[in-house]
């Protein structure tokens, strides 16, 4: 049994590391599911992104994990980094993007960047379990999650990682639903507009308009992400 010890007047447990909440291991059958943030158990691997310099290392792409040292784990500069272009011997994302110092850190140049790269999402995971990966291989309209200014941190939205963009989208292949279905996400708006859908359908319309928006095309659906301040 855990002891117990009291911290600013709250009685909390001690010798019991925070149990990781995992939405979807409670939530089950998501059609799709995308997030900076892990939300299934086993799921590892958030994004692929792609770094630009216009110099050394330019347009290299690499594969980037979950930061388990979060309570809830996210992506962050200290993510570790796998499945890269060839000739990449960086380690981390900081250290992939040559970000400099941030938050105290001081992180190495293993790939003799000459300049801190921008960093744009080539494929968003899908940790349903279904495989339904949203895409863009068009480098103009990927959406960004570093924007390439040296001794800064990921690009953060309320004090969490986000995907920034300007008319940036990434597409995943529309998925037929055999009963009712919500969809759901977080970002800023700006004006609403309807997420509609049924039973025994497939999803169409546009969800918000927003910085974040879903947007059906055929035999597409797209997120759309419009900056604004």
């Amino acid at each position: 049994m855990a002891s117990v010890a009291e911290i600013d007047g709250l009685t909390v447990p001690t010798g019991v590391p925070p149990a990781f909440t995992g939405l979807l291991d409670t939530y089950t059958g998501a059609a799709a599911a995308y997030s900076v943030r892990q939300l299934k158990s086993g799921i590892t691997v958030a994004m692929r992104v792609r770094r630009e310099t216009a110099a050394a290392g330019d347009n290299d792409e690499a594969d980037v994990a979950f930061d388990t040292s979060f309570t809830n784990p996210t992506i962050s500069l200290d993510s570790a980094i796998s499945n890269a272009s060839a000739g990449v011997t960086a380690t981390t994302l900081g250290q992939f993007l040559n970000v400099g110092t941030v938050n105290g850190t001081t992180y190495t140049n293993p790939d003799s960047l000459t300049v801190t790269a921008s960093c744009l999402t080539d494929t968003w995971y899908d940790q349903s379990g279904n495989a339904n990966h949203a895409e863009q291989t068009t480098y103009a309209v990927q959406p960004k999650i570093h924007d390439g200014t040296v001794d800064t941190d990921l690009i953060l939205d309320n004090g969490k990682p986000a995907l920034e963009g300007s008319g940036d989208l990434l597409e995943f292949t529309a998925f037929n639903l055999t009963d009712d279905f919500a969809i759901s996400h977080v970002g800023q708006y700006q004006t609403q507009d309807s997420i509609y859908g049924g039973s025994s359908g497939n999803f169409a319309g546009y969800g918000l308009t927003t910085t974040l928006r879903w947007r059906y095309s055929g035999s597409n659906v797209n997120f759309a992400f419009t900056y604004s301040t």
